[in-house]
């Protein structure tokens, strides 16, 4: 029998197989207008996740409030990510979709006051100065490739 923190594990290593996947597709076929795509991934998903609560057990209130969520962090949060990874190499595209799990509890934080815990924000803060030395170390590499010598 699966608990539920196996079941969570599960279904959220899914959603970032299924996020691969959709980042390839619109990498590799370009003239797909990724838009839709990305609106139709995002109503299969809840459409998926459905089943797995209760969503008639909330208040307008709550449900008003999952609505904005849904529309202003994941909706256009997505989008964008969607319209960016096509100009981006892949291993950047990779690592800023990594920062999706270290700013969710900053996220948390700022919307509800729920305070996360000591740890998270450790991991949270290890993540996040990863991926921002790795851009930093890229743009200057860059930058000093197409800069021409001075003599």
């Amino acid at each position: 029998m699966i608990d539920t923190a196996q079941e969570e594990a599960i279904l959220g290593n899914e959603k970032s197989n299924f996020k691969s996947h959709m980042m390839v597709i619109a990498r590799r076929y370009r003239n797909i207008p990724i838009m839709p795509a990305a609106c139709l991934s995002a109503l299969l998903s809840g459409l998926v996740c459905w089943p797995l609560g209760d969503p008639l057990a909330i208040t307008s209130h709550e449900l008003l409030i999952l609505a904005l969520f849904g529309i202003v962090n994941s909706a256009v949060g997505l989008a964008l990510f969607t319209l960016g990874a096509r100009h981006l190499p892949a291993i950047e595209t990779a690592l800023i979709g990594s920062l999706d799990a270290p700013l969710a509890p900053l996220w948390v934080w700022l919307a509800f006051n729920e305070t996360p815990g000591a740890s998270t924000i450790m991991g949270a803060l290890i993540v996040f100065a990863a991926v921002c030395v790795h851009l930093i170390a890229g743009t200057l590499r860059r930058k000093t490739q197409f800069e021409p010598a001075i003599f």
